[in-house]
């Protein structure tokens, strides 16, 4: 589900969770998202998930990217919201 065609747009959540909705009323169990997720818009795919009850994939490599080249901070702390770090690591 991705409208930003390459751009890395982003949608406000409401409006991602009415396409969601739309979605899934029709019975699609399997949702991916796409355009301009970074690491701070990454808990909207919890809220998604959370209020769906359905796994929702992402695609956020348009924001990993400055200056056209990928940016290793930004990644790890993309990466970083998939695998926390554990309380005393």
């Amino acid at each position: 589900m991705d409208e930003s065609f390459g751009t890395g747009a982003r949608e406000d959540l409401a409006s991602t969770q009415e396409k969601v909705m739309s979605i899934v009323k029709k019975g699609i169990s399997h949702i991916a998202v796409a355009g301009g997720y970074d690491s701070e818009k990454l808990p909207d795919i919890t809220v998604l998930e959370d209020y769906f009850k359905i796994p929702v994939s992402v695609d956020a490599e348009s924001r990993l990217h400055t200056n056209d080249k990928l940016d290793i901070e930004k990644m790890f702390r993309y990466l970083s919201f998939f695998f926390p770090q554990k309380s005393g690591s």
